[in-house]
């Protein structure tokens, strides 16, 4: 495979013919912030978290590094002081659009949003909130739905198409009036979904929650307490299993003894049969 170079925030960056700018910066261990990204999914560019700056690209030289591919010789700024002001906006505006509390919510220190406030240094939100009222759907047996701490992501509309095969949600509406839908307009209980599927597991906040991983873990040792967001890690190939040795044959069951009549055992044992006496 051909390998290109290119230079990300003043290093040297090698990278294959066909990697997005986030696949190389990935590689060089170059962070940038993302939330509609998964390794698993495909790449839809929507949250736009992860825009970068190439140079010489004219007017347009702000573009998502999760679809942009990278080339031989581009360079790429990835926390210009421009950059930055535009995550930190487009990260309040998504705060804002919800109801993010995160004290009161199950996914707080295993959130993304919340995770990548703190790296980019949100402390407050200088947008009104919208409050919108939206109702939890809490019908299905494994998984609570709650709309109101969705973030548009897609995440898990794609997992449902790509990975699980069913296709159970979508995204309706325009603007802020978006919404995941379930079936369309079912509910969870009569969704084919179970809390195996990778749909609510790859939400990165506590709208999709399955209900045995609730509470689980105590809050101060979950996964971004301590530790700030990076990449989530790649998914590995599960390995390949060697083919099971055929079962060996059941012994066959020995042959039952024939059975002899008394007179014939009586001469095999060598004794003779005992008189009557007479009265």
């Amino acid at each position: 495979m051909k390998t290109i170079l290119l230079t990300i925030d003043g290093k040297r960056v090698s990278a294959y013919d066909g990697d997005t700018i986030l696949e190389a910066a990935k590689r060089a261990d170059i962070y940038i912030p993302t939330l509609c990204h998964h390794p698993l999914l495909s790449n839809p560019g929507a949250c736009r978290m992860c825009v970068v700056e190439i140079e010489g690209t004219g007017r347009q030289n702000f573009n998502s590094a999760c679809t942009t591919p990278a080339t031989d010789d581009m360079v790429v700024r990835t926390e210009t002081p421009a950059i930055q002001t535009m995550r930190r906006m487009n990260l309040e505006l998504i705060f804002s659009e919800r109801n993010h509390q995160c004290p009161y919510c199950e996914k707080s220190g295993n959130c993304e949003l919340q995770a990548l406030a703190y790296r980019l240094g949100m402390d407050q939100v200088r947008f009104p909130f919208l409050w919108p009222r939206k109702p939890v759907d809490a019908s299905h047996a494994d998984i609570i739905h709650d709309p109101s701490r969705c973030i548009l992501c897609g995440r898990c509309v794609r997992a449902s198409a790509e990975v699980d095969k069913k296709g159970i949600f979508a995204i309706r509406g325009r603007g802020i009036e978006s919404e995941v839908t379930v079936n369309i307009e079912g509910r969870m209980a009569d969704a084919d979904i179970t809390g195996d599927d990778k749909a609510p597991q790859v939400c990165p906040t506590g709208s999709l929650c399955p209900r045995e991983l609730a509470y689980s873990v105590r809050y101060g040792e979950r996964m971004y307490d301590q530790t700030p967001i990076t990449y989530l890690p790649s998914p590995k190939a599960a390995p390949k299993q060697a083919p099971q040795p055929a079962p060996a044959p059941a012994p066959k069951a020995a042959a039952p003894a024939p059975v002899q009549p008394p007179q014939a055992a009586q001469k095999a044992s060598g004794k003779s049969p005992r008189k009557a006496k007479k009265s």
